[in-house]
């Protein structure tokens, strides 16, 4: 929330740029200025909270100097971005809506080895035209990636980060505009780096890692995941659960609450 005195800002300081790697922007306030009424936006304002694109430039930088050679009186240099990572203050801890947070990652193709003359109880696979087996080392593709979500954090809970670490998502799982569907997605752990914030509190910026595997249970079926295995028997992915407890090997959680609520600090 922006500083409430007797300041005034410099319109010959105001600078916007819009480039391809994103916006930023530059103002200049003078403290100190008779009858002036404005206010001197702090870490993580926005630049325009009414535009839909300016809203998510925020102040990433607050520069304190003199004003002339008037050492009486100071002049702050605003500095304002949207790259990724800078729509939330960096001084608190992050918001809760994941669709906000910092994402990096990638995804591609994981290759299951088929042998094509030992698929069950009669050949899967032939050349085309014949009845001959194809006596080839066959693989089948899946999607798998990996990506990160970054929050910065007041606090660090190791403990229970370290009990969701090798399970997957037990409801949608939802990030950066995507929705993956349920079993999808596994919390793989998390990086934590610390750092202090331009108040001198201890913050830590967390990186939580997770892996999606996604294929099709058959050919035209709907997706599947973690606990999914493929059986050359059927040529397709069934689900696996132990033969006592009929538990599934991954256990499923909310993972969505590593992302979500708000901290205090």
């Amino acid at each position: 929330m922006a500083i409430e005195g007797t300041y005034k800002e410099l319109a010959a300081g105001y600078d916007l740029t819009k480039t391809v790697n994103g916006i930023t922007a530059t103002r200049q306030f003078i403290d100190s200025y008779p009858n002036a009424t404005d206010s001197l936006p702090e870490m993580g304002d926005m630049l325009d909270a009414t535009d839909d694109v300016l809203k998510t430039v925020v102040v990433t930088q607050v520069r304190e100097t003199y004003y002339g050679n008037d050492c009486t009186q100071k002049l702050y240099v605003v500095s304002y971005s949207n790259t990724p990572g800078t729509s939330d203050n960096p001084d608190q801890p992050s918001n809760s809506d994941p669709d906000e947070l910092p994402i990096s990652g990638g995804l591609s193709g994981e290759a299951l080895n088929i042998d094509g003359e030992k698929t069950g109880v009669k050949e899967k696979w032939v050349w085309e035209g014949t009845e001959t087996p194809c006596d080839q080392q066959l693989f089948k593709t899946i999607t798998t990636g990996t990506f990160r979500v970054t929050r910065r954090l007041a606090n660090l809970e190791l403990d229970t980060w370290a009990e969701y670490c090798g399970t997957i998502n037990n409801a949608s799982f939802k990030v950066a505009g995507c929705t993956f569907a349920q079993g999808l997605v596994m919390f793989n752990g998390a990086e934590y780096e610390e750092y202090r914030n331009s108040n001198g509190a201890r913050r830590f910026k967390v990186s939580f890692t997770f892996t999606v595997k996604k294929m099709r249970a058959a050919i035209g079926d709907a997706f599947v995941g973690w606990n999914y295995f493929f059986d050359p028997a059927t040529d397709a992915f069934r689900e696996v659960v132990h033969v006592d407890t009929l538990d599934n090997l991954y256990q499923e959680v909310n993972l969505g609450l590593l992302l979500a609520g708000t901290e205090e600090p």
